[in-house]
């Protein structure tokens, strides 16, 4: 993977589909993603769009860190980690508010 090309738009190797199951994969997932609240540095109106279930799933395989995850729990792994992402941003919004940064 480290000798791959990578797509500067995202940080991925090139040509690498996440939106495909993964080989041995047990269970359908959504590839469906959700726009964070989360500025995109260097723009002035985009923020960022997590990942989807199928692409969560397909990094810990990538990773391999799959060993002991069902892929039924996507949904599930994908919720937390965003509602933390957001939950974390608006706490440093607050915290910067309160420096005056």
């Amino acid at each position: 993977m480290y000798s791959q090309e990578i797509n500067p738009d995202n940080m991925m190797p090139k040509g690498l589909d996440t939106q495909k199951p993964s080989p041995g994969q047990d269970a359908a997932l959504s590839s469906h993603r959700v726009r964070s609240t989360i500025p995109k540095g260097g723009t002035d109106d985009q923020t960022w769009t997590y990942p989807s279930p199928q692409m969560f799933y397909n990094a810990l395989v990538r990773k391999n860190k799959a060993h002991d995850v069902e892929a039924s729990d996507m949904d599930v792994v994908v919720a937390i980690h965003n509602g933390m992402n957001e939950l974390t941003w608006k706490r440093l919004i607050e915290w910067e508010t309160l420096h005056g940064a």
